[in-house]
């Protein structure tokens, strides 16, 4: 099942639908939609969000600067919502920064471990949650994204994922499909900083911020059972989020087939 959604200025964009939940309801298609940044849409993409999908809610997880320095396109009939991941304290700095900051700590898994765990981003992701989980989608799809769509955008999918009851084995196969576009792009600089006579460790580190690497993932998994012991403690004790309100989502999103 092939459920990329192909833009002509938005990558790595995909409809959640068609996706089984272990207790045999699938989610409805033209309803949750995860992507790239929509600073690159055309009229043609802005077109086909707007009346093949009927877009009514972006959520932007990208920081303020990120935010500032490519805004998001505007499409007519959908609220924008600019909702950071990141705690006010680094706000002001890129993603890519953050990754890097976290990275001389130790490798890009401490990020993901820092988003499930700091408080503050925890906070927030009740706040991206909420959003997503409350909205009639009876009435329309909501689309939420990052820069790549891959690291805070693939975390908020895999939580959604998690929500609806997903299998764990599905969620890591969504995550890992953002290589199949990615990939490309990573080999393309990876080659370039080569080309240039760049050392090897700089090529790998512009090359991995591109990918979605397994254990990136699983280390916020691994962190959110060590922390939680399971997800639905996770979602009601870590992120606040109250169990009715999962249900109202599960209730307005799946769909018997």
């Amino acid at each position: 099942m092939n459920r990329d959604i192909v833009f002509e200025g938005i990558g790595n964009a995909r409809d959640m639908g068609g996706l089984k939940t272990k207790d045999g309801k699938t989610i409805r298609s033209h309803a949750l939609i995860r992507s790239a940044k929509l600073s690159s849409a055309n009229h043609r993409d802005e077109k086909k969000l707007k009346e093949e999908y009927r877009l009514k809610k972006i959520i932007d997880l990208r920081t303020p600067t990120e935010r500032m320095e490519k805004p998001d396109a505007y499409i007519d009939g959908a609220q924008y919502l600019p909702l950071p991941v990141f705690k006010s304290a680094t706000a002001g700095i890129s993603h890519e920064e953050e990754v890097k900051m976290l990275e001389e700590a130790g490798g890009l898994s401490p990020f993901y471990y820092y988003m499930v765990i700091d408080e503050d981003c925890r906070h927030n992701f009740n706040t991206i949650l909420s959003e997503i989980f409350s909205f009639p989608y009876e009435q329309g799809s909501v689309l939420w994204h990052c820069t790549e769509g891959k690291d805070r955008c693939g975390l908020v999918s895999a939580f959604v994922l998690l929500a609806l009851g997903v299998d764990l084995e599905e969620v890591k196969k969504d995550y890992d499909l953002t290589n199949r576009v990615n990939e490309i792009k990573a080999k393309k600089y990876y080659d370039a900083i080569i080309e240039d006579g760049g050392p090897i460790e700089k090529a790998e580190y512009v090359r991995d911020v591109y990918l979605a690497k397994p254990e990136y993932l699983e280390t916020s998994l691994d962190a959110i059972i060590n922390n939680y012991k399971d997800f639905d403690t996770y979602f009601e004790k870590g992120l606040n989020i109250d169990r009715k309100l999962i249900e109202y989502f599960r209730n307005n999103i799946l769909v018997d087939e």
